[in-house]
């Protein structure tokens, strides 16, 4: 008997559709034969601007398992892991995590808190420039579409 890749991808997700649907993720509708995403829960696992977004904690955690031959090696040496040898996963994680907290705060509420921070974004060049460049890198650019309506 030959193996059939194409038909066991497709009895996978079969299976794997099934039981999301068991669990109550996605929804089947047997008048169609479709299945759907419930609303609130695409919020919680396919809307990235949804405050109630998780999957970036997901990719951060998986990125704790690719990076795990290195956190061996530094309880060995006793060296540390400097924040730019963590595995990409981690920094996308990060970025798609906090993304809709930063989006929904930073400018209605954040900046405004901050004393003389709203002036200054008129006549600052430089500090528009040092927030440019933390959310470049600190935060991947996610926010980055904020600023610009903001300041720039």
């Amino acid at each position: 008997m030959r193996y059939n890749r194409r038909k066991s991808t497709i009895l996978t997700i079969i299976n794997d559709l099934a039981n999301q649907s068991a669990a109550g993720y996605i929804t089947y509708n047997p008048t169609d034969k479709k299945f759907f995403l419930p609303p609130e829960n695409a919020m919680v696992l396919a809307n990235e601007d949804s405050s109630a977004f998780m999957l970036g904690a997901y990719q951060m955690l998986r990125s704790i398992f690719k990076d795990e031959d290195k956190f061996v090696e530094i309880f060995k040496s006793g060296k540390g892991l400097h924040w730019s040898e963590h595995h990409h996963d981690l920094f996308e994680g990060v970025a798609k995590f906090f993304k809709p907290n930063y989006m929904s705060n930073l400018v209605s509420s954040w900046i405004p808190s901050l004393d003389g921070m709203q002036e200054k974004q008129t006549r600052c060049k430089s500090c528009r420039y040092w927030i440019w460049l933390w959310n470049l890198y600190c935060n991947n650019g996610k926010s980055l579409s904020k600023f610009q309506v903001l300041w720039f």
